[in-house]
């Protein structure tokens, strides 16, 4: 009973968001979206060579 009672008197309160942990992510996030692009650029890139070299040999 005295357990039950603790627990009901106890408040969740929201927790502040921690800014360092934010930053990080937002660094790591912004990071991988420029991997991401460049990988997508590199593979648009290569497409295009090969169809410039299949119309040479056409």
């Amino acid at each position: 009973m005295k357990t039950m009672l603790f627990v009901q008197n106890v408040r969740m309160t929201p927790q502040k968001p921690n800014k360092k942990s934010e930053k990080k992510r937002k660094k790591l996030r912004g990071k991988i979206f420029k991997f991401l692009f460049r990988g997508i650029e590199a593979l648009w890139m290569l497409v295009q060579i090969i169809q410039y070299v299949l119309q040479i040999f056409k």
